[in-house]
């Protein structure tokens, strides 16, 4: 597999060095709290549950691994290699990268509009063989239309909790467990007596022709619903596999710690290098033997209640952080009445994982669209009619209705700007969400908001680092991976 070379590592100095020139926090607090991120080992983290990674084979097909994704609560997960590879050639032999949501985005977008186009050639090429089966045979017998087969929805038990708690449990995905049932439509449509095939269109009556412009007009009707049968019944889509999507739509960076690395390493990865998990490798073997999530760091940053460093912290008002660094203008939004897969392109194009719903003049925030919110739109299919048509409203409110403990419905998260560190750190665990809305108004005023943020923006107020502390590391760690860069040479992850 030819790999290209490590390019230059873009520079996050911005975003760090404007938090570190804000936070108003003692110089001596802060040296100690990165003399003992420095010193506490990866070793020392707690293991995801059940001390095992899932791990996605590279030969599932796509539907497979996202729903892998889902019923494990997880935002990405490693990918196996499905070459077998000799144990002494270590773990960058052994897995591909990391597949997230964001990838399965992209692959998404890309393939929805020529599933589009193939199902339109297709659609052409029937109406004009159904039009020549029905001026040859001339019969003045009418046969109703073949009732469509509904097995290209899927029920399975996709509607788990939205919490987007990155937990694991102790399983490795492996393709033809779980497999979707869904797929194109079955129905053949209605047979005659002397056996041959009644299009789907009836027969003409023997003094008329058929109506091309209407049989074009109802299958526009049904184009939507039939997308998703060519995504995973047709090729090429068909042998999409986990694979095939993390090698071309890369969009989460392999950088691995060992279990002696310093905490200090995982919690600037984390935030000044806008990563949003890091795995952990053995020594001396092939193995993820952890995966660290901004999410993690959250919530064990609340389990430090009682030390005096966090208590001291947690008691300062958001101000005294600088935060919002992000305020409302600089903010990448959607509005209630854009198109779904318009806000999808979004993220990918600002590298982000989660989106802000405004709606009306007054940009009144009205919800929230996070990336893995894309898992309704694959597993869900029978919700939805058409989503490139699909409003970013009638998703929320579909999935809302359908799947309520989705908590895609729920409002979102928000806080005021003089709250404090500890509260926003305790209200972000609790929810298993990304982000948190800075919000301004009293009862009597609509709120506004005016900032957000972020897991990065949390973890960045609590670490320095110090001089060319990562560079080596990340250089050493690309050459050694032989890190694929996309296209567009973009090598790291979400910005928040």
């Amino acid at each position: 597999m030819a790999h290209s070379q490590p390019q230059d590592l873009p520079s996050c100095d911005a975003y760090f060095d404007s938090i570190q020139y804000k936070k108003n926090l003692p110089e001596s607090l802060q040296r100690s709290l990165t003399h003992a991120f420095k010193i506490i080992p990866v070793s020392a983290f707690p293991e995801v549950p059940c001390g095992e990674v899932i791990e996605i084979h590279g030969d599932m097909p796509i539907l497979e691994a996202v729903r892998v994704l889902s019923d494990n609560h997880i935002m990405a997960a490693p990918v196996l290699n499905p070459e077998p590879i000799p144990r002494q050639y270590g773990w960058q032999s052994r897995y591909l990268g990391i597949l997230d949501y964001s990838a399965i985005i992209i692959w998404l977008l890309q393939n929805v509009d020529t599933a589009a186009l193939s199902l339109a050639a297709c659609g052409s090429a029937v109406v004009n063989c159904g039009a020549t089966i029905s001026w040859q045979k001339r019969s003045p017998v009418a046969s109703p239309r073949a009732a469509k087969d509904e097995t290209g929805s899927d029920k399975s038990d996709v509607d788990k909790d939205e919490t987007g708690s990155d937990v694991a449990s102790p399983r490795v995905a492996k393709p033809g467990v779980d497999k979707d049932e869904s797929g194109s439509d079955k129905s053949g449509g209605d047979k005659e007596e002397t056996g041959s095939v009644v299009g789907d269109f009836g027969v003409a009556d023997e003094e008329e022709e058929p109506e091309l412009e209407d049989i074009g007009s109802e299958m526009a009707e049904h184009l939507g619903e039939e997308i998703f049968g060519v995504l995973f019944e047709e090729e090429p889509f068909k042998s999409a596999t986990a694979k095939k999507v993390v090698k071309k739509y890369r969009f989460a960076p392999f950088l691995p710690v060992v279990p002696e690395s310093s905490m200090l390493t995982v919690l600037l990865l984390l935030s000044k290098y806008r990563l949003r998990n890091v795995p952990v490798v053995q020594n001396e073997g092939p193995l993820i033997i952890n995966f660290i999530t901004q999410t993690a760091i959250i919530r064990g940053l609340e389990k430090c209640k009682g030390r005096d460093w966090f208590d001291f912290i947690a008691k300062k008002p958001l101000t005294d952080f600088g935060l919002p660094f992000m305020s409302v203008d600089e903010m990448v939004s959607v509005n209630s009445d854009d198109l779904l897969m318009e806000a999808f392109k979004l993220m990918t194009e600002n590298y982000i994982a989660g989106l802000p719903i405004f709606e009306g003049p007054n940009r009144k925030l009205v919800g929230n669209l996070s990336v893995r919110a894309v898992r309704f739109v694959l597993l869900r299919p029978d919700l939805f009619v058409d989503i490139r048509d699909l409003t970013v409203m009638e998703f929320i409110k579909t999935v809302g209705s359908a799947i309520p403990e989705s908590g895609l419905s729920d409002p979102p998260l928000t806080c005021g700007p003089n709250d404090t560190m500890g509260s926003i750190i305790e209200k972000i665990a609790s929810r298993y969400v990304h982000r948190i809305y800075v919000v301004e108004g009293n009862g009597t005023e609509p709120q506004m908001v005016v900032g957000i943020i972020t897991l990065r923006d949390i973890i960045s107020c609590f670490v320095t680092e110090p001089p060319d502390y990562l560079q080596n590391y990340l250089r050493d760690t690309v050459e050694s991976f032989h890190q694929e860069i996309g296209e567009d040479g973009r090598f790291f992850g979400a910005y928040y």
